[in-house]
């Protein structure tokens, strides 16, 4: 792994000169900034804007351990079967609810199964009558653990743990203007809220997708990010992973060719709309990172996250001082440590 991060970074065309890389690790020393922070961020990317505008692991870990709930899961965000329920009970469109699997027992329409091989065909039974189906943990985060059977194709029971919960949903299928982006995963906008008093702001959002053939969108799975402009409805030019996936640079998708920049999505005003909905339906939560797909009926919310992603929001950003909203709310973390100019 660590010799296949450091080939991508000599390699990266994306990547500054070693002699501008060496100043600003210079520079950021005297600020008592993590070297890591630098690495992680991508700030020795070309693309990656102003050192200033950064802000290092000390203060975003002061920022989720304070403004953010760490210590224990929201009861709804955090059950997926729960959270469905909440959605449902909103009028707030999600992901369809075909079954649940709770520790080896597979419940349909109020009837139990208990038998393994017996499951296995009811499973089968459930992608071939609606073309596929995700089998997810309730408890699951990152795309961890997640199962997807198309028609015609086996379930195998034993990847599934006989002491968990999972959920079982109907595949979406997204709409094609999405689909020419990337036809191989449900390619979803993360975008997040602050509630202010009544009002719901939206500071930032991004555009997740699988770099190959997976199922998978989520950065930590490898996928690749870019940032969107929700309120121009702008892809930005450039997509990037994770450090520890390589933190490889994309102007256009690796498998269909499609370019990003000023790239915009089908039901833009509609996106913006069911964020705002579902964030008033959660009223003791102050932010909140709403994953949306997009089908040929509107949008969709699959799921919410009350810690969102601080590195992939300083990236997309090019840094949380970079944004006046950010700037702003978490002011009292960036003032202690004087990096706010007056």
């Amino acid at each position: 792994m660590l010799s296949s991060i450091l080939y991508n970074f000599v390699i990266d065309s994306d990547r500054k000169n070693f002699y501008s890389i060496y100043k600003d690790l210079s520079y950021l020393r005297k600020k008592h900034f993590s070297t890591k922070s630098y690495f992680t961020n991508l700030m020795y990317k070309k693309t990656a804007g102003e050192l200033d505008h950064y802000v290092d692991d000390k203060i975003y870990d002061r920022i989720k351990y304070n403004y953010y709930r760490l210590d224990k899961k929201h009861p709804v965000l955090e059950e997926k079967i729960i959270f469905q329920e909440h959605l449902q009970k909103h009028s707030i469109p999600g992901t369809k609810l075909l079954a649940k699997f709770l520790k080896g027992t597979l419940v349909i329409d109020g009837k139990s199964y208990t038998n393994q091989e017996e499951i296995a065909v009811k499973l089968k039974e459930l992608a071939s009558k609606y073309n596929s189906i995700f089998i997810k943990p309730t408890d699951g985060s990152s795309g961890r653990r997640i199962l997807k059977i198309n028609k015609g194709e086996e379930c195998n029971i034993q990847e599934l743990s006989m002491t968990k919960n999972y959920i079982v949903e109907q595949t979406l299928i997204q709409h094609d203007a999405l689909n020419k982006i990337n036809p191989y995963s449900i390619n979803t906008i993360r975008v997040i809220t602050f509630k202010i008093g009544d009002k719901v702001y939206i500071p930032n959002s991004f555009f997740r997708m699988s770099i190959g053939k997976s199922f998978l969108d989520n950065a930590s799975a490898g996928g690749i990010f870019v940032t969107y402009d929700i309120v121009n409805n702008k892809l930005g030019k450039t997509g990037y992973q994770l450090f520890k996936h390589g933190a490889k640079s994309f102007t256009k998708h690796p498998i269909t060719g499609f370019k990003f920049k000023d790239t915009s999505f089908p039901f833009n005003r509609d996106v913006k709309d069911i964020v705002i909905r579902v964030d008033k339906s959660f009223n003791e939560i102050e932010s909140i990172g709403w994953d949306v797909a997009i089908t040929k009926d509107g949008p969709v919310i699959l799921e919410g996250n009350d810690k969102p992603h601080m590195v992939m929001t300083q990236i997309t950003t090019h840094g949380l001082l970079n944004n006046s909203f950010y700037k702003e709310t978490f002011k009292e973390y960036f003032e202690d440590i004087n990096l706010v100019k007056a």
